[in-house]
C-alpha cells in the first residue's frame, strides 16, 4: 500500500515543451487535471483504475491474510484474481502517453519516481496475489 500510495502522489511524468517549459504531473494532478477540464469519463475510468480497484484488491488482500485461513476464502481470491488483471492498464496508458509525445519535435518527457512506484505497487500486488493463491492452492491439496 505504501508503495502504491506514494506511486500515485509523488511525480510521475515531467514534459518539457518547446525546452523551455516543464509541467510535472504525478497521477493524481492528473486526475485533477482531468476534473478541472471537464474530461469525465478519462477521469473516471482512471480513478476507477489507478485508485478503486488497486486498493480494493490490496484490502480483500489484507483480509484473507487476517483471516488466517486463504484456503477459504477461495470468493475474495477469485476477486483479487479478476482485480489484477487490470493492475497494469495504467502503466500501459503512461507508456503509450510517452510514446505519443516522444514523437513530437516540441515536447520531452522524463520519467519520474512516481511511475516506477506505481508500477513496482503493481507488480508486488500481483506477486502478492499469486503467493496467496498458492498458499491456498498448497493448503487444500494437504487437507484433502
Amino acid at each position: 500500500m505504501a508503495a502504491l500510495t506514494a506511486g500515485l502522489l509523488l511525480p510521475a511524468l515531467t514534459v518539457t515543451e518547446l525546452r523551455l517549459f516543464d509541467t510535472v504531473y504525478s497521477v493524481l494532478g492528473g486526475l485533477d487535471a482531468l476534473r478541472r477540464a471537464g474530461d469525465w469519463l478519462l477521469f473516471v475510468l482512471i480513478f476507477a483504475f489507478s485508485i478503486v480497484l488497486p486498493y480494493a484488491k490490496l484490502v480483500l488482500l489484507a483480509w484473507v491474510w487476517r483471516r488466517g485461513r486463504p484456503s477459504g476464502s477461495h470468493r475474495a481470491l477469485e476477486l483479487v484474481e479478476a482485480l489484477g488483471r487490470w493492475s497494469l492498464l495504467d502503466v500501459l496508458v503512461v507508456a503509450l502517453v510517452v510514446i505519443t509525445l516522444r514523437g513530437n519535435f516540441f515536447v520531452r518527457t522524463q520519467l519520474e519516481p512516481g511511475l516506477y512506484l506505481f508500477a513496482a505497487a503493481a507488480l508486488l500486488s500481483m506477486a502478492l496475489s499469486a503467493w496467496t493463491r498458492r498458499l491456498a492452492r498448497r493448503h487444500d491439496f494437504k487437507s484433502h
